[in-house]
């Protein structure tokens, strides 16, 4: 999953806290060990897409790998069951 395991991914996932909403905004924070950190990071790092004059910021270029990042956790992490399930059958 982006070149790390994911368990390790899923686990930072489950480790988010989420603050109290303001003006459409939201806090979000995550204590985690060093190695879900470089995990993290490496993902985010290969999950980046390169747009020609992007002007973003760099903390709102995070912001996208970070998203781009979970939504793959959640569907790796949703067709493991479904190919469980396949073998069963």
């Amino acid at each position: 999953m982006l070149g790390e395991p994911l368990a390790v991914l899923f686990s930072f996932m489950l480790r988010l806290q989420f603050g109290p909403p303001r003006k459409g905004m939201m806090d979000m924070s995550a204590t985690l060990p060093q190695h879900e950190t470089e995990a993290l990071e490496r993902a985010m790092g290969r999950a980046e897409r390169e747009i020609p004059g992007d002007r973003r910021t760099q903390e709102q270029r995070d912001a996208d790998r970070l998203v781009a990042v979970m939504e793959r956790v959640l569907e790796v992490a949703q067709a493991v069951p479904n190919k469980r399930a396949q073998g069963a059958a």
